[in-house]
């Protein structure tokens, strides 16, 4: 068999393969590949991608996590997850959690309502360990998606904050959603 016959029967039964000038590195392909609907490695119950001898990795919405990491996200309150060290991994566990479901275990106190652009709420929430924060909850304009966003403390109406998180005003934000 040909050296390239031979290279490109390796190349297919692996996962990976490092050539190098002295040494190749190979790995065999995983046993289990999990992924969320955007294709990205994503599992909540455990490792992501799995290999035969049990070794893998942990991935939430594309975000790799260590498996001490992975092991806190299951006891995780709304105050852990504020205070992720990692802002990439705070974000994806945010989307893991229903918002309503992170307001609800938080003592908050509605700031302001506004049925515009698709309805926004400014609560101002107590943390545990961290104290107060102002957030917007709001749905997606293009999705039943909810959201929420930390505010400035100083935010006092919904509508401002999500329009000066843009940088746009308020009214540059409702003609962008209209039009």
């Amino acid at each position: 068999m040909e050296r390239a016959e031979a290279n490109r029967k390796i190349s297919e039964s692996v996962n990976y393969i490092w050539p190098n000038k002295d040494f190749v590195i190979v790995c065999d392909r995983p046993k289990e590949i999990h992924r969320n609907q955007e294709g990205r490695l994503h599992n909540t119950q455990g490792l992501a991608i799995r290999y035969g001898d049990g070794w893998g990795l942990y991935y939430v919405h594309g975000v790799k996590f260590t498996e001490e990491q992975f092991k806190r996200i299951a006891n995780a309150s709304i105050t852990d997850i504020i205070a992720w060290e990692d802002i990439d991994q705070r974000s994806a566990l945010l989307r893991e959690r229903p918002v309503k479901e992170l307001l609800e275990n938080v003592p908050k106190r509605l700031i302001d309502h506004s049925d515009a652009c698709g309805g926004y709420d400014l609560w101002e929430i107590e943390l545990k360990d961290i104290g107060k924060a102002r957030v917007l909850s709001y749905t997606g304009w293009s999705s039943d998606k909810e959201y929420i966003k930390f505010a400035k403390p100083t935010h006092s109406n919904a509508l401002e904050a999500i329009a000066e998180m843009r940088g746009l005003t308020v009214e540059e934000l409702q003609a962008s959603i209209m039009s």
